[in-house]
């Protein structure tokens, strides 16, 4: 479960920061990084990094993509929680 106050920094709703924990990206997480969901998505699921979605990340989409190879799926949302977090 996902504290509200956690969720409140992050700036998405706590049923949107559960979803995201348990690997789905509803809209207000991709609203939240100003991106579609479906990338962000994409991004959880294989590793892939369309170009404004690595824009986001702060990398070329090679090196987003090498990253999110190397972290694995829970390292990938704890990737996008890590974004919502700073923000």
């Amino acid at each position: 479960m996902v504290d509200a106050g956690v969720a409140a920094i992050m700036h998405v709703s706590v049923t949107d920061a559960e979803c995201l924990v348990n690997g789905h990206v509803c809209g207000g997480v991709a609203e939240a990084l100003g991106v579609q969901a479906v990338h962000v998505q994409a991004f959880l699921d294989t590793g892939s990094a369309l170009p404004i979605f690595a824009e986001r990340v702060g990398m070329t989409p090679a090196a987003a993509e090498d990253l999110g190879m190397r972290l694995g799926k829970k390292g990938r949302i704890g990737l996008i929680l890590g974004m919502l977090l700073e923000r």
